[in-house]
């Protein structure tokens, strides 16, 4: 009987932060107030919607300092995990986007950071999911049509996470991801955040 070991892993940790209601009321409240001193923000893979800009360093923010400690906590046990224990890391940079109907994030990725994340602040009923897409680039020329074709970690050429108030992701920051457009009622906001190592 033949056996088989699975290589190359990519890990995508997911979280999901306690008594997180308090913390997001919070959460809203900056946002709220940092969209009324920048309603432009700046334009990254976001196509519609708002993103923060450098004219203020959100990481700083003591709005922020609470939930930066969960994501720094997760963060030290996810590289922990990854074979990377006691390595130093830094949040380098922080945003926040919002989305209203039809807003969405093209594929991308942070090819100079470590570790990547979000924490999802408000995420209203028909959210869309965030989409993390196969890094081979050469897998799709190499996988054959079969009529009897399933869905397994073996053949799909992307995983959808779905998004709660509440969730903290983790992923390597060069992994493509994106978000299609937003179909809930409302904006979704999310707290995004890279890191790299020391």
């Amino acid at each position: 009987m033949p056996t088989g070991t699975n290589h190359f892993p990519t890990p995508i940790f997911q979280h999901e932060v306690s008594d997180f209601a308090e913390q997001n009321e919070k959460l809203l409240a900056l946002v709220t107030r940092l969209r009324e001193t920048d309603p432009s923000g700046v334009r990254r893979s976001n196509y519609g919607g708002w993103h923060s800009s450098d004219q203020v360093d959100v990481r700083a923010l003591p709005e922020l300092a609470d939930v930066k400690k969960v994501i720094m906590e997760t963060a030290t046990f996810v590289v922990a995990g990854m074979g990377f224990e006691g390595l130093g890391m830094v949040m380098n940079e922080a945003w926040f986007t919002v989305s209203p109907a039809g807003a969405m994030n093209a594929r991308h990725s942070h090819p100079r950071s470590f570790l990547s994340g979000a924490y999802y602040v408000k995420v209203p009923v028909g959210s869309s999911p965030l989409c993390f897409h196969d890094p081979r680039p050469v897998k799709p020329y190499a996988t054959p049509a079969s009529p009897n074709f399933k869905v397994t970690p073996y053949t799909t050429e992307m995983l959808t996470c779905q998004v709660r108030e509440g969730l903290l992701v983790l992923f390597p920051g060069w992994l493509d991801h994106s978000v299609p457009p937003h179909q809930g009622e409302g904006e979704r906001v999310v707290l995004s955040f890279n890191f790299v190592a020391l």
